[in-house]
């Protein structure tokens, strides 16, 4: 498998040995980012249910800031640490071997733009968006899903869908959540 675009174009990299994993192919991720455009330079990414990391690792190459690769799979992210080390961007990336469902929601909160390719068929998708829903995140979700699935919330506003055949991405955008605490103040401090 090789980068796509940016300053590592044309680098391969290693994917995990493992037959669940299935890494989002070229096609896909030169969509995602010609989608994404200069929104990626200088974001804080992460790479959730990152299997085979190429997108967080993509997004590095196409000007990210940091990267953070989070999968249950120790393998995969054995093998994403040796990809990034071989790229040289230890200071700029870290992986974590963490089921992403466990995650407090307020982790999220620093990563400007997520993506996400749950395993299909497991309602992941949906517990993601519910998990990011409890907390102040707001950003752009890149979700990797399959065909099937549509968007029925509120919280986030579709932005744009991608179909190629069974698997579909969603570029979903939440707006700043409102701090209530504070509202709440202004509110008291008008009346008095």
């Amino acid at each position: 498998m090789k980068i796509t675009g940016g300053k590592f174009r044309g680098r391969n990299l290693k994917v995990p040995k493992n037959a669940h994993i299935r890494p989002s192919t070229e096609k896909i991720r030169e969509a995602i980012f010609s989608s994404l455009g200069e929104d990626i330079i200088d974001a804080n990414i992460a790479d959730l249910f990152c299997g085979s990391g190429a997108l967080g690792l993509e997004g590095l190459s196409r000007g990210a800031k940091t990267a953070v690769f989070i999968d249950s799979d120790s393998g995969a992210i054995n093998t994403i640490r040796e990809n990034i080390r071989t790229l040289g961007l230890e200071s700029q990336a870290r992986g974590m071997v963490m089921n992403v469902l466990h995650l407090r929601p307020s982790k999220f909160e620093s990563y400007g733009i997520i993506f996400a390719d749950p395993p299909y068929k497991k309602r992941y998708a949906d517990m993601l968006l519910l998990s990011l829903q409890k907390s102040r995140w707001h950003g752009i979700l890149v979700l990797e899903h399959e065909a099937e699935w549509r968007y029925k919330g509120l919280d986030f506003k579709l932005l744009k869908r991608l179909d190629f055949g069974d698997s579909s991405v969603s570029f979903l955008f939440r707006e700043i959540v409102a701090n209530t605490d504070s509202q709440e103040l202004k509110k008291g401090s008008d009346n008095g």
